[in-house]
């Protein structure tokens, strides 16, 4: 099971810890985000209390990408 961090929790690092701490209690070990979410960060603090067996999903546009 996974959960998709668009809107859910935005650069807000303290409802990110909330969200995630929940999400894990429930089960969830994939975690979606991307840069255009603006949550990277705050997942990242969030699941470094949290990184049992947990994995994180996301994804660059191809204009992000140096030729």
């Amino acid at each position: 099971m996974g959960l998709g961090t668009y809107a859910t929790f935005g650069s807000d690092v303290v409802r990110a810890r909330a969200v995630v701490g929940e999400a894990v209690t429930a089960g969830v070990r994939l975690f979606d985000t991307s840069p255009m979410y603006g949550s990277e960060a705050a997942l990242g603090e969030a699941l470094r209390e949290r990184r049992d067996g947990t994995s994180v999903a996301t994804k660059i546009w191809t204009s992000s990408v140096e030729q």
